[in-house]
């Protein structure tokens, strides 16, 4: 089982570098790693960077460019239409995943779970200033409404739910996540 992992970014160069190295070192590699620029002045610099890393690497990197800016949720969006594979997961530019993400989390994915999420750090320069622990109550589909529990990047889900589901809502100004993860439920996520 792969899946496509897709960054969306902008401006940020030396992060995105290091958002990069944190999935390419994970112990379960994605298929692809489709990264979205979102009218960066260094989109090129950053274009040219993936094509060299992409020689260097089994994992397949995609580089794309918006035309202009359109926002992040736009961006990840078009990434999640060029993905190739059954599972999608989205990093902003400016995060980081554990080396065990993935593999934690792909065989809840073959237990016929729909999306997967996991714990996450929050981190000022090299301090971890807070943590998010995901408590799954019960009811899930009250929990969701109730509650933005599911950051964005600590996401593994079904592409086809994903589009099922409305993908992100761009008018949204904020919790554009909330949102896809409310709609994914009442679509029939498990």
């Amino acid at each position: 089982m792969t899946y496509s992992v897709i960054i969306p970014t902008f401006e940020r160069f030396n992060w995105l570098l290091e958002c990069i190295d944190s999935v390419l070192k994970q112990e379960v590699r994605p298929g692809e790693l489709i990264v979205v620029d979102d009218g960066s002045l260094c989109g090129e610099k950053k274009r040219q960077y993936c094509e060299k890393l992409n020689q260097n690497t089994d994992v397949d990197i995609i580089f794309k460019i918006n035309d202009r800016n359109s926002g992040a949720c736009k961006s990840r969006n078009i990434g999640a239409e060029i993905a190739r594979f059954e599972y999608i997961a989205f990093l902003d530019d400016d995060d980081l995943w554990h080396g065990s993400k993935a593999s934690r989390q792909l065989p809840k994915l073959k237990k016929n779970y729909d999306i997967t999420c996991s714990n996450a750090f929050l981190l000022q320069e090299t301090n971890v200033v807070g943590q998010t622990n995901y408590i799954l109550r019960s009811n899930i589909k009250r929990q969701i409404l109730t509650e933005n529990f599911i950051s964005s990047p600590t996401n593994l889900i079904n592409r086809e739910l994903f589009f099922k589901s409305g993908k992100f809502d761009t008018d949204f100004p904020a919790l554009q996540d909330r949102d896809l993860w409310t709609n994914m439920i009442l679509h029939g996520a498990r």
